[in-house]
């Protein structure tokens, strides 16, 4: 039990959390994350809420960041097509300028009445090969024209598609760009108050006795298991194997191993040991691949837990999964069932 001075110290550390309230994103609740043991003590069961509270808001600062990746690189995207505008508009109207000349002279020349055909050609000549001669270069002249004619035209419709693009393109850069602040705003603010809830789940768990330590732990597999036995082969197997390697591993927030990991880090990390590719988060992990029912489930499957899953792990077989719980609990195998399924996937 917890000693009398221990315990009003605990006890003025959650009355401060609870008129704190819960940190994190405004929508988190605190009210799912990671599957955590049963214990009796109002501290274990605290740091078990909290705990749970911090993994959802971990995810959320995981998601938060990719969606900021990913409009930086829509952004750095944006950025290169409007270079590539620009320039488009600038070759067109460095030939615009040099064909305008030839233009201008061309319609001058039309204004003027100058005749360029072969009966031109024919009243001007006075003998048979000067009218061919006068019909040659006017043949010419005419061609050569008509081409410069059209690359004007050519270069003037360019310049107008590479502004109209550039336009477009920069009321996009202007929105990618307010958007890529705010959303990285968004981040620090809730990557502080993560950071401060974590802070204060590490002191409460300094706070506890060994024995409350080894008991919120518990024991990283069940009395006899074997993790050389995994049923099944192939890809699945492959999965569970690798994450079986990582038994005892101290769980962290927003680690993805080799030696910490949080939750969707370890499935994330396992997979990619088999040459397999999953979403970073929890949430995400359980939308992605393909659903498997319960009957069905194999080793490898992707297990969320929760009704936002907020935790995952994965199906070893035989009711069993292995997971990073939460803080202070190393990376285990345990029951399929010790938290509300929220659904199964394979990838």
């Amino acid at each position: 039990m917890i000693a009398g001075s221990r315990r009003a110290l605990i006890t003025m550390v959650l009355a401060a959390l609870v008129l704190a309230g819960p940190i994190g994103l405004p929508s988190m609740t605190p009210a799912s994350a990671d599957p955590v043991i049963t214990d009796s003590t109002d501290a274990l069961n605290r740091l078990s809420e909290l705990s749970r509270a911090a993994t959802k808001a971990n995810d959320e600062v995981l998601a938060a960041e990719e969606e900021l990746a990913r409009l930086q690189e829509e952004l750095a995207a944006a950025e290169a097509r409007q270079e590539g505008n620009l320039r488009t508009e600038a070759e067109a109207s460095s030939r615009i300028e040099v064909l305008q000349v030839l233009v201008d002279a061309h319609a001058r020349a039309n204004y003027r009445g100058t005749r360029v055909d072969p009966i031109y050609a024919l009243l001007t000549s006075d003998s048979p090969q000067g009218v061919i001669t006068r019909m040659s270069a006017l043949d010419v002249i005419t061609r050569d024209t008509g081409e410069r004619v059209k690359d004007f035209q050519s270069a003037r419709e360019s310049f107008k598609r590479a502004a109209a693009n550039a336009a477009t393109t920069a009321e996009q850069l202007r929105e990618l760009t307010v958007a890529a602040a705010a959303h990285r705003d968004e981040v620090e603010r809730h990557r502080a108050s993560l950071e401060q809830q974590i802070a204060e789940i590490k002191a409460l768990y300094e706070s506890l006795s060994a024995e409350e330590r080894a008991e919120w732990a518990g024991s990283i597999m069940p009395q006899g298991f074997d993790t050389g036995a995994v049923r099944g082969s192939g890809t699945g197997a492959a999965i569970v194997q690798a994450a079986l390697t990582r038994l005892g591993r101290p769980y962290v927030w927003g680690a993805t191993g080799p030696e910490e990991f949080d939750c969707s880090g370890l499935v994330m990390w396992a997979h990619h040991q088999a040459g397999r590719s999953v979403p970073r988060t929890s949430q995400q992990q359980a939308v992605g691949g393909m659903p498997v029912s319960p009957s069905e489930a194999q080793p490898g499957d992707v297990i969320t837990y929760y009704s936002d899953a907020s935790h995952v792990g994965l199906y070893i077989g035989d009711g069993q999964i292995v997971h990073a719980s939460t803080f202070g609990v190393p990376v285990k195998v345990d029951t399929v069932n010790n938290a509300p399924i929220h659904s199964i996937r394979r990838y």
